[in-house]
């Protein structure tokens, strides 16, 4: 700070300009002037606050958390150009979730296994019973024929109920009482449905009000034993098993779908095995609270579909999650880099529901797009999301859990 000599107190904007005049002439310019081709700009005093750099827009409150300070590539590290380069726009300094299209370029530019999205139209070399079953069921039988007279008289129009979609009548009580039950959960879900859809709620409501009942109702409420889900919002992957790429390095999805052994099962046996041998081993590649013994199957990531980027936000951080699945089954003991299984993955996208199918090949990663199994805005989409759950809880069963039998076995004790 530089000050005026004298007793006497003048107008304060002339005493200052007096001030400046006399110490430039006096070849002692005041600290924090700059003259560059009179140019002049007054620097800020040490200590005093700076004003925070404008955003350009605010963070998505929809996006899945992530690793908080995980780098992140500008445009022009990717070869992009602004085209307003020069303008006076605001340039945003961070963002609470990676910008989508730059993780889904890394995830396809990728130096180990890039990513290939194909359409199963495109030439799929094996369609395998899992994707055929869960194509046929969006117009199977999926809905108890006790609900057939009231859903064709409330849900008529404008797409009324064909025939195919209810099952064979049944006379038994006790079936058609848990029938009505699992409809009025179901007509819950939709009413919830319209009223996110309406208020444009985050993914959270959606996770809450939408997601998680439906989950519980195709899970729990039909008994699907040794299959359990979670929210794992908040759980990360494991350090040593993220992607050494800066950009992908880390992501979280919002469920998963685990396979719990029973406590009498050989697998269950060389799961304990397994993690007594070193204390990192590890069942699944994600950070659970309480590191249970049991292996993610499935993982699912919901968008709300009015968030930014949503219907690209949640594809690539499945990509990057996935990723990270096969890093850890590769790890097994006994598993084949080359005959990793094909993972189904699930994409929620608002109340539509579809479900994706992930490769690790020699040298790619390939995600096979897509089956639609339903949306939560009508009776029938619900209904066939409940029966798509159950046939992929099937899966985890019969084909899941014996590649882990295989990938686990011969283990003997501690080393």
């Amino acid at each position: 700070m530089w000050y005026l000599e004298g007793d006497s107190v003048a107008d304060p904007t002339t005493t200052f300009i007096e001030g400046w005049i006399r110490q430039i002439e006096e070849g002692n310019p005041p600290s924090g002037w700059e003259d560059s081709s009179f140019g002049i700009r007054i620097m800020s005093r040490p200590g005093s606050p700076k004003k925070p750099r404008m955003r350009n827009q605010a963070p998505d409150p929809d996006a899945t958390p992530r690793q908080k300070g995980a780098a992140s590539l500008s445009d022009a590290s990717l070869g992009y150009a602004s085209s307003e380069s020069g303008s006076n726009r605001s340039i945003p300094i961070s963002s609470g979730s990676s910008s989508p299209r730059k993780r889904e370029l890394e995830l396809r530019n990728a130096k180990q296994y890039p990513l290939q999205r194909k359409r199963m139209t495109a030439g799929i070399a094996q369609i395998t019973p899992l994707m055929q079953d869960l194509a046929h069921l969006i117009n199977g039988p999926t809905i108890p024929h006790s609900m057939k007279a009231r859903i064709t008289t409330q849900e008529s129009f404008p797409n009324p109920p064909l025939e195919s979609w209810f099952m064979p009548p049944t006379t038994d009580q006790s079936v058609i009482a848990n029938d009505e039950y699992i409809y009025r959960r179901l007509r819950m879900i939709r009413r919830r449905t319209a009223e996110c859809e309406d208020r444009l709620s985050h993914e959270s409501t959606w996770n809450d009000s939408v997601h998680s009942p439906l989950l519980e109702v195709a899970l729990y409420e039909s008994k699907q034993d040794g299959v359990s889900y979670e929210n794992i919002t908040q759980c990360r992957i494991y350090p040593g098993l993220r992607d050494p790429d800066p950009f992908i390095t880390d992501a979280r999805i919002d469920y998963g779908i685990f396979f719990e052994p029973r406590e009498d099962s050989s697998l269950y046996s060389a799961i304990k095995t397994f993690k007594a041998r070193n204390e990192n081993n590890r069942v699944a590649h994600v950070q659970l609270t309480d590191e249970r013994d049991t292996p993610l199957a499935i993982s699912i990531e919901t968008k709300n579909p009015k968030s930014t980027g949503g219907g690209v936000a949640g594809p690539a951080q499945l990509g990057t999650w996935v990723r990270a699945h096969f890093r850890h089954l590769e790890s097994l003991p006994r598993a084949d880099p080359d005959n990793l299984p094909m993972l189904p993955i699930i994409f929620v996208n608002g109340a539509d529901w579809r479900v994706d199918f992930a490769q690790r090949t020699s040298d790619k990663l390939i995600i096979w797009e897509s089956i639609q199994i339903g949306s939560t805005d009508s009776s029938h989409g619900c209904y066939a999301i409940i029966a798509a759950l159950q046939r992929l809880a099937g899966w985890c069963r019969d084909e899941y859990a014996p590649w882990w039998e295989k990938a686990l076995a011969g283990l003997e004790g501690p080393v």
